[in-house]
């Protein structure tokens, strides 16, 4: 029979390293989650630098977002306010580049809260895939 002190320290052994394997896990799969925002950033990056807004639409509007703006015949504006903020854009997303996103439980949101940017900047995963996610 094991004393009171021991099974306290195995009980505590124990959680701890339940714990660490849930939080390792967590941990890793928000390092993959975070990668994988890196490389859709530095790819909306691109797509802004040489000016292919459409493209960026295409691409990187959530596809309910994108159908409805299709839908509704407001794409071309959307677009052409966009270009509006461009550098705007640019310095938030660069920013974002250096920054951890803070994700939701089941990590398909994610939030970069960037100094050069109004509003946070927003990304949510759909299908597999990381959108901006539409905040209005």
């Amino acid at each position: 029979m094991l004393k009171s002190s021991s099974r306290i320290l195995l009980t505590v052994f124990i959680t701890l390293s339940l714990l660490c394997a849930f939080g390792c896990s967590n941990s890793q799969e928000q390092d993959a989650a975070a990668k994988e925002l890196r490389t859709v950033i530095t790819e909306i990056t691109s797509f802004i630098e040489v000016g292919d807004y459409e493209g960026l639409f295409e691409k990187y509007a959530a596809p309910a977002d994108l159908n409805r703006m299709k839908m509704e015949g407001t794409l071309d504006k959307a677009i052409r306010r966009f270009a509006l903020w461009k550098n705007e854009m640019l310095t938030a997303l660069k920013e974002a580049l250096t920054t951890m996103p803070t994700f939701n439980a089941d990590k398909t949101q994610a939030t970069f809260e960037v100094e050069n940017a109004p509003t946070p900047l927003i990304f949510t995963k759909i299908d597999g895939r990381w959108y901006f996610a539409d905040k209005s």
